[in-house]
């Protein structure tokens, strides 16, 4: 009899350790994080007058274009490929639409000094992989080395923009680096301007204030500025832009709260078979598109 039982112990054995092998391969995969808007950075690599700035423009490309695009920062991959995770975590949150599979998913991942741009099926044949590979190369990874974050991913997080709308030259890039080519810094600013003035529209003092400040920043860290009087118009005609925008939008009645919603509407990802979490009220929704592994990747 214990010569009979002995194949069936030796299977339960095996089930046993199979299950428990299972359990730690689960529990050391990395967790995709909750998500919470346009702007997740789990890493804290960015300021929040950026993170601010960069959710008003994604919810207006959102509402114009359809197109999703949400940028993640996290410390570490831990033990998971950048690739794989990439993709994990487009698919978890459910990023784009349906029917459009419209979804992009800017990465970055801070210890492991990597970045990672995942394209939706709708977008490949605009921001295609050798384009995202070059906006990583050409525009975010020069930023990154000198230790600009913030500016790193405005300039990345516009000529993704560019790219999905067809406005993006990649050709320009190729033999060029971001030093020679001030398209990326100019979109920014123009995103930034704009945006601060959203921002601030109840505030024109205010909004001119930090237009200034985030002019004066943008030409020191532009290397074609070099001169103080280029400089100190950088900062002045970030003052004016974004108080001119605080001040048409006062006057257009866009300070309420629920016209701004309007403006902005939808829930990113709002699909339970994604097992989407965290979603909140003010996101966008499109039940999620399809992704294939479609992007690039690089590190700094």
């Amino acid at each position: 009899m214990p010569l009979l039982s002995f194949p069936n112990t030796l299977v339960k054995g095996c089930l046993i350790t199979l299950g428990l092998l299972f359990c730690v391969i689960q529990a050391a995969a990395l967790p995709v994080p909750e998500l919470k808007g346009h702007v997740n950075d789990t890493a804290n690599l960015l300021s929040s007058g950026t993170k601010q700035l960069l959710e008003q423009q994604l919810r207006m490309v959102a509402a114009q274009d359809s197109t999703q695009i949400v940028v993640l920062t996290i410390t570490s991959l831990g033990n998971e490929s950048l690739e794989q995770y990439s993709l994990k975590v487009a698919e978890t949150w459910a990023i784009g639409h349906q029917q459009f599979d419209n979804g992009v998913l800017l990465l970055v991942a801070k210890n492991d000094r990597k970045i990672r741009i995942e394209t939706g099926y709708g977008v490949e044949g605009v921001l295609t992989d050798l384009i995202a590979g070059r906006i990583i190369s050409k525009i975010i990874v020069p930023e990154f080395r000198k230790k600009l974050f913030d500016q790193g991913i405005i300039n990345g997080v516009a000529a993704i923009i560019a790219s999905v709308k067809g406005e993006f030259d990649a050709a320009s890039l190729a033999n060029s680096s971001q030093k020679t080519d001030p398209a990326g810094w100019i979109i920014a600013a123009l995103f930034g301007f704009f945006f601060i003035g959203l921002f601030f529209r109840k505030k024109q003092k205010i909004a001119a204030a930090a237009g200034g400040f985030y002019g004066l920043g943008l030409g020191l860290a532009a290397p074609f500025i070099q001169s103080i009087a280029m400089l100190l118009l950088v900062a002045v005609l970030g003052m004016l832009g974004s108080a001119i925008v605080s001040y048409v939008v006062k006057r257009r009645g866009h300070t309420r709260r629920s016209g701004t919603r309007m403006i902005f509407p939808g829930n990113i990802g709002d699909n339970n078979s994604n097992n989407n979490r965290g979603m909140k009220s003010d996101g966008l929704s499109g039940g999620g598109g399809g992704f294939g592994g479609g992007g690039a990747s690089g590190d700094w």
